[in-house]
C-alpha cells in the first residue's frame, strides 16, 4: 500500500518538465518528459486545425455538415483556414472577413463582434505577421 501511495503522489519528474517536452507528449526512459526536435527546435504536437500548422485547410466536408450553426472552429483557426485558401498566402482583413462569410454563412447574420475577436487574433496571436502592402496596392485611400 505504501508503494502505491508513494507513486500517486511522486513529484519527482516536475523540476524535469519544460513547456515543449509537455506539449509534445514524449516521456523519456527516466519517467520524465522529453520533447523530439525538429531542426534544433522543440516539437510541439499539433492539432488537426491548429494554427501552428501552416499547411490547415478547411475540408469542404467540414463546412457542408456546419452550414447551420457557429462553426466548432476557434478564430485563430478561421484565419489559418482563410489565408491558406489564398495562392499567396496573404490576405488582407477584408478578404479574411469576407472569405469567413463565404464559407460560414453563420457569421453573414452574426453581427459585428465575430470581426473584433478576428482583429484581436490576428494582432495577438503570434502565429499571424503584418506585412506591409505594396506599393500598387495602397488600400484604403481616404
Amino acid at each position: 500500500m505504501a508503494d502505491l501511495e508513494s507513486s500517486l503522489t511522486a513529484m519527482d519528474w516536475l523540476p524535469r518538465l519544460t513547456v515543449g517536452g509537455a506539449m509534445s507528449g514524449h516521456i523519456g526512459k527516466e519517467g520524465g518528459i522529453n520533447a523530439k526536435t525538429q531542426g534544433g527546435n522543440l516539437a510541439m504536437r499539433k492539432s488537426p486545425h491548429s494554427p501552428l500548422d501552416t499547411n490547415a485547410t478547411l475540408d469542404e466536408n467540414d463546412t457542408t455538415s456546419q452550414r447551420e450553426g457557429k462553426p466548432p472552429y476557434s478564430y485563430a483557426n478561421l484565419i489559418t483556414f482563410a489565408i491558406n485558401s489564398s495562392i499567396k498566402k496573404k490576405m488582407t482583413l477584408s478578404e479574411i472577413y469576407q472569405w469567413i462569410c463565404d464559407n460560414f454563412p453563420y457569421y453573414k447574420d452574426a453581427g459585428n463582434g465575430w470581426k473584433n475577436s478576428i482583429r484581436h487574433n490576428l494582432s495577438l496571436n503570434k502565429c499571424f505577421l503584418k506585412v506591409p502592402r505594396s506599393k500598387e496596392d495602397p488600400g484604403k485611400v481616404n
